[in-house]
């Protein structure tokens, strides 16, 4: 342990106790290790993410043959594009690779407009994708949170690292470094390492580059064309990616994955695409720019398209030409079914049905006429086995393949995630049909409450999402919960744990000196709504709507604020900016109680006996003097100029 402090509410006396307490402890020795990351304004993404390759989006690009894109971009659709952005993170990119380049037009002016509406709503990091080192800086600008600049390479020798590389320093950008130099671009591994090898030392010991912040892209090239030079690349470059790993440990890859299947049709490409991703991820790919809706799971892949698309990679000719055999291959299969994951399912028993419907984390199967609902398998199933045998056997079998499919990397976490919510609504509807003595086997119970005299539930909320969802049964008390209730239900449900949500409860001390006085609330209603989401499941409405009543209360305490400095005539004092006035840059100051300059909460009462909050407003004081409903705010208001905050 190294830091030791206390909350909101923490008073002076415990905070000298636990000085005391801690005054001849030495701090814990840290070792820190530099970590590669990316971020947004919303949340730091590490480059070595499990599951493994990390999905960044390739659709947000205008370069590329799709012109869906480049329409929008011409078009300055941008309420279309940050659809686009918000989709591609849905559909699970972790990354957006942004480019905007199109020849004789304004990039600088497309991305830059782009960015200011994107970078802002989306929680995904970017990837500014441009060859413009001031099209680059000018990008980087825009963007809250740690970017990716893809890339630089040593086709000119240095010309544009040292644009680059000092700006990549200057912003805290991780860089993306092709394997190019002047002879034009590596076809064999060594001469791929070879130029990783010497990128890396220029980045890092000419420019102060940290080796996490460098990802290396060993360039994937067509082996679809018949093109002799490249029917070795795929091979060659999971080789370069293999070495690179080992011969460069702190460093990052990342492939283009799709280039490798250019030219062939839809289908064989989409195979191809996805063999080759995964045994590049076998091989240490970190990263991968691709579409990530038209990866298959290899477990959806007939396994001797499997087989042909490695025999294509690896150039074995041991049937013939390996890309005639796989063209001729797909050509015999044009018409028919490819990869669908409801091809031939209506001969499989309803046992296997529902596994499959797990396992594919599809709510129906079969098609046409014999296509059936997950409840009308449920229904059939019912037929056979109790509800608790069905879940026990056949549904948490299905689950079993699905981790074993994930262990393997056969499947990704989105994917993951679409089995889950098949197995929850499946359990949703069983449910009801068990006696009430039995039940589905839990991993254990917990009980979750947040304590008496405090009203703040969000992080309990939220880890009842995450326990419910994987196999605990959990028994959430709700709010203002006394001790003896808690102990109670823990004995009541036989609790394997319980969860508190506390704070410090403090003690009256010191005197208010009285000015001016404040209390807004929005009211109770939001407390409602946000129990009704939760408790019907819709949590992400949930998280937004406790987020904003909350910060929809700080915004009419700030804006009361205003209207009390315009009563007193001092306005005149604000800066006319309005993000300055988020950094105290006006007369005078807020201090709201149990808060370093106002840290007993006791004090809220001699506001209520002033401003009588219950008749007027409808806010009341827990026991632990806390304002409720919780989306309220309270504050002493001091108009003299020289207030700031301040620690008692």
């Amino acid at each position: 342990m190294r830091v030791v402090g206390g909350c909101c509410g923490t008073t002076p006396e415990h905070l000298k106790a636990v000085v005391d307490a801690v005054s001849g402890i030495e701090p814990a020795l840290r070792e820190v290790k530099a970590v590669g990351a990316a971020s947004s304004a919303y949340t730091s993404v590490p480059l070595d993410l499990e599951p493994k390759p990390l999905i960044v989006a390739e659709e947000m690009n205008t370069t590329t043959r799709v012109e869906h894109f480049r329409n929008l971009v011409r078009g300055r659709k941008y309420d279309d594009i940050l659809a686009l952005a918000k989709k591609l993170v849905n559909d699970g990119s972790r990354m957006l690779d942004l480019c905007c380049a199109i020849v004789g037009e304004d990039e600088k002016g497309y991305i830059t407009s782009i960015l200011e509406r994107v970078a802002t709503r989306v929680p995904a990091p970017i990837l500014v994708d441009s060859t413009e080192a001031d099209v680059v800086e000018e990008a980087l600008k825009r963007i809250p949170g740690k970017a990716i600049i893809n890339s630089i390479n040593l086709e000119d020798g240095e010309k544009r690292t040292s644009k680059v590389l000092p700006m990549a320093k200057r912003y805290g950008a991780a860089v993306i470094a092709l394997t190019i130099d002047e002879d034009g671009m590596a076809l064999t591994a060594d001469k791929k390492v070879a130029i990783a090898k010497r990128i890396y030392e220029l980045a890092t010991k000419k420019y102060g580059i940290r080796g996490a912040d460098l990802i290396f892209d060993a360039l994937t090239l067509p082996i679809s064309t018949g093109q002799e030079e490249y029917r070795t690349a795929g091979m060659e470059t999971l080789e370069a990616v293999k070495r690179i790993k080992r011969e460069l440990p702190d460093v990052k890859t990342i492939l283009g994955v799709s280039n490798i299947s250019f030219g062939l049709d839809a289908y064989p490409r989409r195979v191809l695409n996805s063999v080759f991703m995964h045994e590049a991820v076998d091989n240490g790919l970190d990263m991968a720019i691709v579409n990530y809706t038209k990866i298959y799971p290899l477990y959806k892949i007939p396994q001797e398209e499997v087989e042909l698309a490695s025999k294509l990679i690896h150039r074995d000719a041991s049937a013939g030409d390996p890309l005639q055999v796989y063209k001729a291959h797909f050509a015999g299969l044009k018409g028919k079914p490819q990869a669908s994951t409801t091809a031939r399912v209506e001969t499989l028993s309803i046992e296997d049905k529902l596994k499959f419907a797990i396992i594919n984390g599809e709510k129906s199967v079969g098609e046409g006429e014999h296509k059936q609902s997950l409840e009308q398998l449920l229904e059939s199933a019912l037929g056979e086995y109790s509800p608790l045998d069905i879940i026990n056997t056949v549904l948490l079998d299905g689950m079993r393949t699905v981790g074993e499919l994930f262990g393997a990397r056969k499947m990704q976490l989105p994917s993951v995630l679409d089995s889950a919510g098949v197995m929850k609504q499946a359990v949703a509807y069983l449910e009801p049909k068990m006696e009430k003595s039995s039940g589905a086997q839990q991993k254990g119970t917990i009980v979750l409450a947040t304590v008496k005299g405090d009203v703040h539930d969000i992080g309990k909320n939220l880890v009842d999402i995450i326990l419910s969802n994987n196999g605990y049964k959990v028994v959430n008390l709700g709010i203002k919960q006394p001790g003896d209730s808690i102990i109670k239900a823990a004995g009541e449900y036989k609790a394997d744990a319980i969860g508190i949500s506390d704070f410090f409860a403090p003690k009256t001390s010191g005197k208010l000196d009285v000015l001016g006085l404040s209390l807004v609330t929005i009211g109770a209603k939001a407390s409602v709504d946000t129990q009704r989401l939760f408790e019907g499941e819709e949590y992400t409405k949930y998280l937004y709507l406790h987020g904003l009543s909350v910060e929809t209360a700080e915004a009419l305490a700030e804006y009361h604020h205003r209207t009390m400095r315009h009563e007193l005539g001092i306005t005149g004092e604000d800066s006319p900016h309005i993000r300055d006035l988020f950094h105290q840059k006006y007369r005078g100051s807020r201090y709201s109680f149990g808060y370093p300059a106002c840290p007993n909460l006791e004090d809220q009462t001699k506001l209520f006996a002033l401003l009588h909050p219950e008749e007027n407003v409808g806010v009341r004081l827990t026991t632990g003097f806390l304002l409720e409903p919780e989306q309220s705010t309270s504050a002493i208001v001091v108009h003299h100029p020289a207030a700031k905050y301040f620690v008692v």
